[in-house]
């Protein structure tokens, strides 16, 4: 891949992750409903792609059974270690794999490739996608979901964290692309949808005062009252796939 397809770059992530505190990861969580239809994992393999320190991965290790692995051109162990030890996990609960995703070939395949905020971060989005499904096996399912920048939360990202929006293509954020760009990367059985109660967040570096920030989580209080779903108010996107 072109290096002027990514979005991001291996700094930023280091910046990001430099006051990361690790959490406890507890069965619910924002994409319960999706996770919880998923299949018992025992025996199973399970991939996370560009999901450092691996909180999701904790996710299916604790409440699905699964032999986790997690795969980013960016890890750092000692991060990982602390999120596994908080939730009470060996050190080697998690296969870390430090490679980039567009020079990786898979030696095994995965019974579920997911990842979680990722694909939106490129612009190739063919090919982003076809690299998912190259690490699932047959018989396999994908399961990817990204924010939905398109609405309300994306207005809210361009005005108070324009350096933030403008790392996410926006431009793959619609659901017939994706469904086409799933099907075009030999998987069946795509769903695509909006998905979750109306939100808006600013990420915690956000170049944004105590105000500011109160204002927007008064706001997404706010619109959680209302059940709307679709473009202008779901926050995330999820596309779920058979190999």
């Amino acid at each position: 891949m072109n290096n002027d397809d990514r979005k991001t770059d291996r700094q930023l992530w280091e910046e990001y992750w430099q006051t990361y505190v690790p959490q406890v990861v507890i069965e619910k969580s924002a994409f319960s409903e999706v996770f919880s239809a998923q299949p018992n994992g025992a025996g199973k393999r399970f991939l996370e792609i560009g999901g450092f320190p691996g909180v999701f991965a904790v996710w299916f290790k604790k409440h699905k059974g699964y032999d986790v692995s997690l795969l980013d051109f960016y890890t750092a162990n000692e991060v990982t270690h602390k999120l596994l030890a908080a939730n009470d996990l060996e050190s080697n609960a998690i296969t870390i794999i430090e490679s980039d995703l567009f020079n990786y070939i898979p030696l095994q395949k995965f019974d579920l490739v997911t990842s979680f905020g990722f694909i939106e971060h490129f612009k190739n989005t063919n090919l982003v996608l076809q690299k998912h499904a190259d690490c699932t096996a047959d018989g396999g399912k994908l399961l990817i979901t990204l924010p939905n920048l398109c609405g309300i939360n994306g207005w809210v990202q361009r005005t108070f964290d324009k350096a933030n929006y403008d790392i996410h293509v926006i431009e793959c954020m619609d659901l017939e692309l994706l469904k086409n760009a799933t099907i075009n990367a030999g998987l069946k059985n795509v769903n695509v949808y909006y998905y979750g109660k109306p939100m808006v967040w600013l990420e915690p570096k956000a170049p944004v005062n105590k105000v500011v920030r109160w204002l927007v989580k008064m706001l997404s209080i706010s619109i959680k009252l209302f059940s709307l779903q679709g473009k202008l108010m779901s926050p995330y996107i999820v596309i779920e796939a058979e190999k």
